[in-house]
C-alpha cells in the first residue's frame, strides 16, 4: 500500500547514511519489528535491508 512504501523509500533514504544501522533505520520509520521490516522491505526493494545496506559500502 501507498504509506507502507513511503516508509520503504525513506528506509532507503535512511540507509544510504553510514551512521544508520539497519534496527534504527527500521525503529525511525515505524517498524517495532525488525524481521516484519525486512520482510516488507524485501518485498518492495528485492534483497534483505542488510544485503541492501552492505551493498553501499
Amino acid at each position: 500500500d501507498y504509506l507502507t512504501r513511503v516508509r520503504v523509500e525513506k528506509a532507503v533514504e535512511l540507509m544510504k547514511k553510514p551512521e544508520f544501522s539497519v534496527e534504527q533505520v527500521s525503529k525511525a520509520i515505524g517498524f517495532k519489528s525488525q524481521s516484519y521490516f525486512a520482510e516488507v522491505f524485501r518485498k518492495y526493494i528485492g534483497v534483505t535491508p542488510l544485503i541492501y545496506k552492505n551493498s553501499l559500502f
